[in-house]
């Protein structure tokens, strides 16, 4: 429908103000989905989003979920012939189970998952307790997000009595997911997926389930990655996680379990715990759509709102004796402005006393600085922000405080936020160098059999304080906390913290494709080292992921690639930009035949499938010339352009107008990206759905932060507004001509600008 032209120069005249965008993830997440609801009917309770329905009840003396419900795939799949329970526990050698009609109803609560300002899901709570064979309370609660997301449980345990009762094994929940033809695909400890046509080949961290009729489940407990055993050993166990997964192997259904070596959970006298939390999602289509079902869903569940940041690392000039006050003005600060970076971030070893370094002190040493406060200042009156790190224990590798003590939790907190955060202006802070390792005491807070469980939930807990209260802190614990191998650097979700982010190893690419499925990359850091370089493969290999964070000296960081630099973190960062690169990452390409052997490719499309941008990339494999992106997330029925937008190694732009195609021909047989174009092999495209006008603007480039079209005639005028002073392109089609005609104009001195086309 064609705006009035009254209308059009009021949004004309509005550009002329002051444009900005904060690029939440969140917000452009939930664009286009249905809100979740909760509806209750006496002790009945159904949850739905645009995936799901499931519903739960509780009748004499039971609670059970009796429905899971695949909205596409219109099934049920609580339907086999297994058991179905919500729980199952041993405690203090008793049995006692959701189902075993002994459980007494208390009280049910509704609520909305609030958070930042945002509204995310909704949230059941139900309560029930027993008194024989042991007094117990016990908590579920079940959290259904808004949109294609899935279903999170949880429950939260009671002791009402005044001894000790010991939680010696569980079934965390228990389906009966038929179990009929199908493929089943898993992921034990590494971070690579295994498949067969039956049930995992041994305990699985997460899995889902595709029939043979085209639709399936997925489970992806909150489990760590390996448990401290051996006390004083200060090293995790890869065959021990808290939790396994079990898919009909000797069994009649599918259950989530504790691993009796890793926790036994002991309940102080009248102490409420929280226990585990598993999540569920559906899906219709083949593997891709299913661990795409996951990423959608844990989007929601840790409630990413902030967008990409770049940041600089001190560990390599700091190594070589650079972390100073004058380095850091003199040389780290402008060359971050310079290079469009976010962050500037202060690795291990800056605190301690006088010469001496401490880790558990929050004063810099005198050799980095003695006015931290001012160097913060200096730093964020540049337009950047200051990540410091920091240790909850203050002691690396299985030494310092025993955080599953709330109290010695609670000082790490005090320090963190009265100084680093209230006087330092930290932004950033990592956690790692084996914080979860096994205290073999009996303590007031904790016991050997549940000592590094406890430590996990007090360091999610530690890191949503600071998360939820400072919502720009990024909290970022490491592969390290759980001590585990240092070959099979992986990391679960157990310790994560919201809108945080976390470091896996290797940072290549095959491995972040792994992860789909497995862990949110919204949440996922990559690390580079010894890595400048004019190439700009590796710029499009990091939108993959949320954190980036560069290493290396600044020796060879030169005025040439640091100018590469900015041109690509102004276009990443631009607000048109920016909401549709915040979409979650969705692979159309990996390798011949899919076996992630590259090159590849990815895409982001906004919720109304209206514009998306693809990206190709040759990574190792130098061989092969092009490839054919099957872009499946596309709307089947839309005609899209589609523009070639390539930053090329030698600093300029790749603009090419690549055709048009319904959503059906780019999904089969696909995109063909020409990989050999460029000389870093890598390839970008902007994706826009065709308007019915005889022009439109394609595309604008970085120095536009918005337009407004207008027509008068046979003429489009586009009103600008960017960069003062910037040279901006705007890219425009002209439906007759199939073909698009590309303008350049200086904007003014307030950032506005215009060009006009004609047909």
């Amino acid at each position: 429908m064609r705006h009035s032209r009254k209308r059009v120069m009021r949004v004309v005249s509005a550009l002329c103000l002051l444009i900005g965008s904060t690029g939440s993830l969140q917000a452009a997440s939930l664009s286009g989905t249905s809100p979740a609801a909760i509806a209750k009917s006496g002790t009945a309770w159904k949850l739905e989003n645009d995936a799901l329905k499931s519903v739960v009840s509780f009748a004499n003396g039971r609670i059970d979920m009796t429905s899971f419900y695949n909205k596409a795939a219109e099934t049920e799949y609580l339907t086999g012939p297994g058991s179905r329970c919500l729980f199952s526990y041993d405690v203090n050698g008793s049995a006692i189970a959701a189902n075993d009609g002994g459980w007494s109803f208390i009280s049910d609560t509704i609520s909305d998952i609030s958070l930042y300002g945002k509204s995310w899901g909704k949230q059941l709570s139900i309560v029930i307790s027993r008194t024989t064979p042991v007094n117990i309370r016990i908590k579920l609660v079940f959290e259904i997000y808004h949109g294609p997301a899935g279903l999170r449980y949880s429950t939260f345990l009671k002791n009402n009595s005044d001894a000790e009762q010991t939680v010696r094994s569980s079934d965390i929940i228990a389906l009966n997911f038929p179990n009929a033809a199908h493929t089943t695909w898993w992921v034990s400890s590494a971070m690579n997926w295994q498949t067969n046509t039956g049930s995992p080949g041994q305990p699985a961290r997460c899995c889902f389930v595709r029939y043979d009729t085209g639709d399936g489940w997925s489970i992806n407990p909150e489990n760590n990655r390996c448990t401290s055993l051996t006390p004083g050993g200060y090293k995790g166990d890869d065959a021990h996680p808290f939790l396994h997964i079990n898919a009909w192997k000797e069994i009649d259904n599918v259950k989530v379990y504790t691993d009796t070596q890793a926790v036994q959970l002991v309940l102080f006298p009248r102490e409420e715990m929280e226990y585990f939390a598993t999540n569920l999602e559906v899906f219709k289509g083949d593997k891709w759509d299913a661990r795409i079902a996951v990423a959608e869903h844990l989007r929601q569940r840790f409630k990413f709102i902030s967008p990409r940041v770049y940041s600089l690392n001190d560990w390599d000039w700091f190594s070589s004796g650079c972390r100073t006050d004058s380095y850091y003005r003199d040389t780290v600060t402008p060359i971050a402005v310079a290079a469009g970076f976010d962050e500037i971030h202060v690795d291990d070893q800056w605190n301690g006393k006088g010469t001496t370094f401490v880790m558990d002190e929050v004063t810099p040493l005198d050799s980095f600085t003695k006015d931290l406060p001012a160097l913060a200042s200096y730093i964020e009156s540049k337009g950047l922000k200051l990540g410091l790190w920091f240790s909850p224990t203050g002691g690396g590798w299985g030494g310092g405080r025993d955080i599953a003590d709330p109290a010695q939790i609670a000082i790490k907190q005090r320090q963190f936020e009265d100084t680093l955060v209230g006087k330092y202006k930290a932004n950033w802070t990592q956690l790692d160098l084996g914080i979860l390792w096994k205290n073999a005491e009996v303590t007031p807070y904790s016991h050997p059999s549940d000592n590094v469980y406890r430590k996990s939930v007090n360091l999610r807990n530690y890191c949503n304080y600071f998360a939820h209260k400072y919502p720009g802190i990024m909290m970022q614990p490491t592969c390290e906390v759980d001590n585990g191998d240092p070959n099979n650097k992986t990391f679960s979700l157990h310790a994560f913290p919201d809108n945080g982010a976390c470091a896996h190893a290797p940072f290549d690419v095959r491995t972040t494709f792994n992860t789909i499925g497995i862990f949110p990359l919204e949440g996922e850091f990559k690390g580079f080292n010894n890595a400048w370089k004019t190439h700009t493969d590796w710029l499009y290999e990091s939108l993959m992921v949320r954190h980036n964070s560069y290493y290396q000296s600044l020796d060879g960081f030169t005025t040439a690639i640091q100018q590469q630099f900015r041109r690509f973190n102004d276009w990443r960062k631009n607000p048109r930009i920016q909401p549709v690169l915040n979409e979650l990452l969705r692979p159309v390409y990996s390798g011949p035949d899919d076996n992630n052997g590259g090159p590849f490719s990815w895409m982001y499309v906004d919720r109304s499938k209206s514009k998306a941008i693809v990206i190709g990339l040759g990574d190792i494999n130098t061989s092969t010339p092009s490839i054919t992106a099957p872009l499946r997330w596309l709307d089947p029925a839309k005609t899209y352009l589609i523009e070639d937008i390539t930053l090329l190694d030698n600093g300029t732009w790749s603009y090419a107008f690549k055709g048009k195609a319904i959503g059906a021909q780019l999904a089969a047989p696909g995109l063909p990206i020409a990989l050999s174009e460029a000389p870093s092999r890598a390839k970008a495209y902007w994706l826009q759905e065709l308007a019915p006008a005889p022009l439109q603007v394609l595309y604008a480039d970085a120095a536009v932060s918005a337009y407004a079209e207008s027509r008068a005639g046979n003429t489009l005028k586009v009103d600008l507004k960017g960069n003062p002073g910037a040279s901006a392109t705007v890219i425009c089609y002209k439906t007759v001509a199939n073909a698009t005609e590309s303008k350049s104009v200086t904007l003014d001195a307030s950032g506005c600008g215009a060009v006009a086309f004609t047909e």
